[in-house]
């Protein structure tokens, strides 16, 4: 109880040091606390729903779902669901063992430098990275992480990176279904009179049907990012002319600096085939990022030219 009042006096202090700063929160539309409570919310009242007479239409539609994903080859149709459940886990264990040291990087840096702010953040998101390698409160830990990354830390850190909207991506399925089954402190604790099982009942128990529609709610955030990115490209001239590739590729302090000797060298013996190097890649770029998700869907030749 002690940590919990701390934690809330912590948020107390930081949104009154933030709310005279011309713009406290970059990345977000006016309150990261306010879009987390929204997010949190929504949760709620899907989980509510789940509980009501409600659900059988929920099954229907996750067990359609389901269904047509494999027929349309995306899942696996004689998969156990033992086996699902185990490479669910086995995911859990390596994306939280990449977090915890990515986030334990940045909090013993923040620590150095001693900023409360960013030691506070990064503390926290390390300590639930932990228990999502160890799967200690797993369905608890997954969902704080997967919310708090990309609306309260990136906020509070100012540190936005590619890597971190990744990790979100890979907590989408455990959060779903919900991981920690297996292979965690948490299977053990299920065993014994504890807390733990009624929080799994909470949540529901894993099937089939919930772990693959959880692999497609993260391909499918995948790519509405690249097609909200693609639309933005659309109002840039540089991406309409198709000169992206190339100019980023002649910026030496862009790109790696062995890439960068390279592309000046053939711009300055071949520009015409270096503009259509540039056009052929950045057009492709959009085409990709436009059709991701149904060059993933129509068939597997162009399911593995979209991975490719």
């Amino acid at each position: 109880m002690k940590l919990i009042v701390l934690v809330l006096a912590f948020v107390c202090i930081q949104l009154v040091g933030n709310k005279d700063k011309v713009d406290p929160y970059p990345y977000s539309d006016g309150s990261p606390f306010y879009e987390f409570g929204v997010a949190i919310l929504l949760l709620a009242i899907f989980g509510t729903v789940a509980l009501t007479p409600a659900r059988r239409g929920l099954d229907f539609a996750m067990q359609w779902l389901a269904s047509s994903l494999r027929r349309l080859g995306l899942f696996s149709t004689t998969i156990s669901l033992s086996a699902e459940m185990h490479r669910l886990d086995l995911l859990r264990i390596v994306i939280g063992a990449l977090a915890s040291w990515h986030y334990g990087k940045e909090f013993f840096a923040a620590l150095a430098i001693h900023d409360p702010n960013v030691i506070f953040w990064f503390g926290l998101t390390t300590a639930l990275s932990g228990c999502v390698t160890v799967g200690l409160l797993t369905p608890i830990a997954t969902t704080l992480l997967l919310l708090s990354l990309n609306i309260l830390v990136v906020n509070f850190t100012l540190n936005l990176s590619i890597g971190t909207l990744a990790i979100a991506f890979c907590l989408i399925p455990m959060v779903v279904a919900p991981a920690g089954h297996t292979l965690s402190i948490d299977a053990v604790l299920l065993r014994r009179q504890t807390a733990v099982p009624a929080l799994y009942a909470l949540w529901g128990m894993p099937t089939i049907d919930r772990i693959q529609i959880g692999r497609f709610l993260a391909l499918l955030t995948f790519c509405a990012i690249n097609l909200y990115s693609a639309l933005n490209h659309l109002e840039s001239q540089t991406w309409l002319d198709g000169l992206t590739t190339g100019i980023v590729l002649l910026f030496p302090f862009s790109v790696d600096p062995s890439f960068h000797g390279v592309a000046d060298a053939i711009y300055s013996r071949a520009p015409t085939l270096y503009i259509a190097f540039s056009k052929f890649t950045t057009y492709g770029m959009l085409v990709w990022q436009l059709l991701l998700l149904p060059l993933v869907l129509i068939s597997r030749p162009t399911r593995i030219a979209a991975i490719i």
